[in-house]
C-alpha cells in the first residue's frame, strides 16, 4: 500500500464527474439538478467548458443575519456562484469573498482555513477541470495551486490544511469520486501523491502529519467500506468503522485532542435499501469503540451532501444539511454539542452552503 513522496500520478482520471450547475446560466436562478439521485456524473472529454459555466453573479452584499450562539473562533464556508463566508463567532461578524473570477466552487468540502486564520484554500473550477486554489482572506493574493497534468481535464477536491500551515491535502477526483492523496505546499511546488489507493473525498490529517483518516474501501473487509487510518510510515491501514452497501461513511474528521472521529452516514438513493433516507453525525474513538449517534438528519430529496467537522476546543460539531423538505432546494449551516444536544441553525437565506471548515 505504501506509496514513496516521489510516486507520480500518470494514469488518465477524472473521465466521469458528478456535477450540478446550481444557477440558471439566463436567470440566475436555482435549478432542479437533472437526475436528483446520487449518480449524476458527465464526461469530462466532450462536456469540460459546459461544466464550468455556470453563471456568474454580482460581489455579494453583506445583509445576511447569521446566528452566533455557540460559535467561537472562526468558520468557513461555500455557496453557489464562487461564494465563500467566513464568519467570526468571536466578534460575531461576517466576511464575503469571490474566487478570482468567480469560478464555481465544488459544492462538497471545497474550502480549508490555514491554522493561522490567514488564508484560505479552496477548489474552483478552472479551464482543465476543478483545481486547488489559495487566497488571503481578504479576498487578494490568488495562487492556483494544482493543474491537470495528463493534458485531459482533471478535478482536485477536498483541500485540508497541515495543523502547523506547511502543507495541504487535497484528493484527486478519479472515476466516481474516488482518488489519491496528494500533498502540497502552500507556494505550489513540492506535490507528492501519498497514497496508491483510492479514497472517497475528504481526508482528515493528524497533528504530527504520520497518518491520515479516510474513507474508502481499499485493505478493509470484502464488500465493505468505511473509515479507516493509513500511516505514512509503514503503509499499514487499520480499519475503525465498517458499512455494509445499505450505508456510505464519510467525512472523517481527528477531534482536536486527537482521540475521537467524527464523520457521516449515508442512507440514500446510491445505497441499498429503501426510503426513509437520512445522514446520522457520528462520533467513534479512534480505535474504534464507542461508536456514538449525534444527529439523526432524515431528507425527502438529495440537494447537497452532509459533511462535519470538529470545533477547535472539541465540544461542538459544525455540518451543513438540506433536502429535509420537497418544496426547498437549499441547505444551511448548523451547530451542536458533541452530545447531540442544543442544535443551532447558524444560515437562513435560501442557498446551497456546503462543507464548513473551523479553526481557533
Amino acid at each position: 500500500m505504501k506509496s514513496g513522496p516521489g510516486h507520480k500520478n500518470n494514469s488518465i482520471t477524472g473521465l466521469l464527474f458528478r456535477r450540478r450547475c446550481f444557477y440558471n446560466k439566463l436567470t440566475g436562478k436555482a435549478l432542479k439538478a437533472a437526475g436528483t439521485g446520487f449518480g449524476f456524473f458527465i464526461l469530462l472529454l466532450i462536456f469540460p467548458a459546459f461544466m464550468c459555466g455556470c453563471k456568474k453573479t454580482d460581489p455579494p452584499s453583506e445583509t445576511e443575519t447569521f446566528n452566533f450562539t455557540g460559535l467561537t473562533g472562526k468558520l468557513a464556508f461555500p455557496r453557489s456562484n464562487g461564494k465563500i463566508v467566513i464568519l467570526d463567532g468571536d466578534n460575531k461578524t461576517s466576511k464575503y469573498l469571490l474566487t478570482k473570477d468567480q469560478e464555481s466552487l465544488w459544492s462538497g468540502s471545497s474550502v480549508s482555513l490555514s491554522p493561522d486564520g490567514k488564508t484560505i484554500a479552496y477548489s474552483a473550477c478552472a479551464n482543465d477541470g476543478y483545481q486547488i486554489y489559495k487566497m488571503s482572506v481578504e479576498g487578494d493574493e490568488y495562487i492556483k495551486l494544482t493543474e491537470s497534468l495528463s493534458g485531459f481535464v482533471e478535478h482536485y477536491l477536498c483541500p485540508v490544511w497541515s495543523s502547523d500551515g506547511q502543507r495541504i491535502y487535497y484528493v484527486e477526483n478519479g472515476l466516481i469520486i474516488l482518488g489519491v492523496v496528494f500533498s502540497i505546499k502552500p507556494d505550489g511546488t513540492d506535490r507528492q501523491q501519498l497514497t496508491d489507493f483510492s479514497v472517497y473525498r475528504s481526508v482528515s490529517v493528524s497533528k504530527d502529519q504520520s497518518f491520515i483518516v479516510f474513507a474508502g474501501m481499499t485493505g478493509m473487509t470484502e464488500n465493505t467500506q468505511g473509515i479507516a487510518q493509513y500511516f505514512f510510515q509503514d503503509g499499514t491501514i487499520k480499519e475503525i468503522v465498517a458499512c455494509d452497501n445499505t450505508l456510505r461513511a464519510y467525512s472523517p474528521d481527528i477531534s482536536p485532542d486527537g482521540n475521537k472521529i467524527a464523520y457521516v452516514l449515508r442512507h440514500g438513493p446510491d445505497e441499498m435499501g429503501d426510503p426513509p433516507y437520512y445522514y446520522r453525525i457520528m462520533i467513534i474513538n479512534i480505535d474504534g469503540s464507542g461508536e456514538a449517534l449525534v444527529r439523526e438528519l432524515p431528507f425527502k430529496r438529495y440537494v447537497i451532501d452532509t459533511y462535519v467537522i470538529w470545533s477547535p476546543d472539541g465540544t461542538k460539531l459544525a455540518y451543513n444539511f438540506g433536502g429535509e423538505s420537497e418544496d426547498k432546494s437549499e441547505s444551511h449551516i448548523y451547530v451542536v454539542n458533541f452530545d447531540g444536544t442544543d442544535p443551532i441553525r447558524v444560515t437562513d437565506i435560501p442557498d446551497y452552503d456546503g462543507a464548513p471548515s473551523w479553526i481557533e
